[in-house]
């Protein structure tokens, strides 16, 4: 399994969901706001410089099998051409739970 974290620009959501939408065996995704802020010239970062860049980030864990698909649909459907359009980052994820259950693995998605 591979938990895939998306974080990209708000009014790109939308689209990204539809897109999402269209993937067979997809089991959902959970979305939450974020706040990212770029580096500083010097590396120093100053409370009253900080301009924040509001950003959303879509969390979803996957089989092994669809998770290239996934990637590939979010970049797509994100891309703008802008250097803020975000960012995808993709870890293997060892062990899911379904709490109710205690289902283990692939069977939680």
């Amino acid at each position: 399994m591979k938990e895939i974290k998306a974080y990209v620009q708000p009014f790109v959501l939308y689209k990204v969901v539809r897109a999402l939408h269209e993937i067979s065996g997809l089991p959902g995704c959970t979305v939450s706001e974020a706040r990212a802020y770029p580096r500083s010239p010097k590396g120093l970062v100053a409370e009253d410089v900080i301009e924040w860049t509001g950003l959303v980030c879509l969390h979803i864990v996957v089989a092994d099998k669809i998770a290239d698909r996934v990637v590939g649909t979010i970049q797509k459907a994100a891309h703008t051409g802008s250097k803020t359009d975000g960012k995808i980052f993709v870890t293997e994820v060892v062990e899911a739970v379904n709490v109710r259950t205690n289902e283990r693995g692939e069977k939680t998605l």
